[in-house]
């Protein structure tokens, strides 16, 4: 849905978005429901696909588009051949990953040779892209994420919601959201709330696990594995698992700590959504997050159960600690991941892209 967000970030600054995906797909539908221009072309069944190829090119004509946001690089082999003839559309690429691998072989210096531009969301991203990809130093555009803080707010906090949680008044209330995933981290959350609660049983906390396992994913059954593990850990009365939340914002609102245990994150918007509603973020060092949270959260060791059990401990002994790091969370998401201050952002690198190529 990046597309859509991008459409919507920039349309408050004068830019009017087409976007662009296949056919029957969820974009197209949320598209649709947000009144956004929407072209859609058939999923490519081929490495050229001329008919797709043919029908995006008339879109680009007929919309009288000046410049082209590449969502997925991998659609590059796919825009080229449609952008024959039309040198003055500009192209940004937007890197959504941590790219392990080198792409500077012959092919890919080929396709990112027509990228004007490179977003990246951290600049630690940008560090680890340029010896893997094929773009010059000076094309990186560090642009992070935004959240839109009249979605996510404090005023979402709702105490009907964390007493159905069995959350006492005196308890913090600990919380992971996401999906149920291996690399996600949940196993080692639960670990490091069985040690907390061996070491430090005069500690009053509770803690909800909110999400599912992707549609067709659960190939190694981990979410069987995460509720085996709450029994064998015995910690039934202390963790809630809820399924799937549509809309999460008075869930995150309703925690005290939002817990990220990922092995490895590129940005998480979810942190800018826990920061956004004024909940203390607790991050692993390993990618974007901790350059998201800045000095407004705390770090903790992927991986490492015993990291995160010491980490949270720190945050459930001391509430002035809490109540410092949920103000400077809040504080930062307002200024520096709003959508507006985000929307500045993107809208002066594309006036810049446009305009000083087509004067140059």
């Amino acid at each position: 849905m990046s597309a859509l967000r991008f459409a919507q970030v920039l349309e408050p600054h004068g830019h009017t978005s087409v976007c662009v995906t296949v056919q029957a797909s969820p974009l197209e539908d949320a598209c649709k429901k947000a009144s956004v221009p929407v072209t859609t072309v058939a999923k490519p069944s081929r490495l050229w696909p001329f008919g797709a190829i043919l029908r995006l090119r008339r879109a680009l004509i007929e919309n009288k588009i000046d410049l082209v946001f590449v969502h997925h690089l991998k659609d590059l082999s796919f825009l080229i051949p449609a952008l024959i003839g039309l040198k003055k559309i500009k192209l940004i690429g937007l890197s959504h990953v941590l790219v392990k691998r080198s792409k500077k072989d012959i092919f890919h210096r080929f396709l990112y040779s027509f990228l004007d531009r490179m977003i990246v969301f951290t600049e630690i991203q940008r560090e680890l892209s340029l010896p893997v990809l094929p773009v010059p130093p000076a094309a990186y555009a560090v642009i992070p994420g935004f959240v839109d803080t009249r979605v996510f707010t404090p005023r979402n906090r709702d105490l009907d919601l964390r007493r159905s949680w069995g959350v006492q008044e005196s308890d913090i209330v600990l919380g992971t959201i996401g999906r149920l995933d291996e690399q996600k981290g949940q196993a080692e959350f639960l670990q490091a709330l069985a040690q907390i609660r061996s070491e430090a049983p005069d500690l009053k906390w509770k803690a909800v696990m909110i999400g599912a396992v992707t549609a067709g994913e659960d190939k190694k059954g981990y979410a069987t594995y995460v509720q085996e593990l709450l029994t064998e850990l015995k910690l039934e009365d202390r963790v809630r698992m809820i399924g799937f939340l549509p809309d999460p914002s008075r869930a995150m609102a309703s925690l005290d700590v939002f817990v990220l245990p990922s092995y490895k994150e590129t940005f998480g918007l979810v942190i800018l959504e826990a920061m956004a509603s004024r909940v203390v973020p607790v991050v692993t060092d390993a990618g974007g997050p901790p350059e998201i949270i800045g000095h407004a959260g705390v770090k903790v060791l992927p991986k490492d159960a015993n990291s995160l059990a010491h980490g949270l401990t720190q945050i459930l002994r001391h509430p002035q600690m809490l109540d410092q790091l949920s103000a400077s969370a809040l504080e930062r998401a307002e200024s520096v991941f709003s959508r507006e201050t985000v929307g500045a952002n993107l809208d002066r690198l594309v006036r810049h892209t446009v305009l000083t190529e087509s004067q140059s």
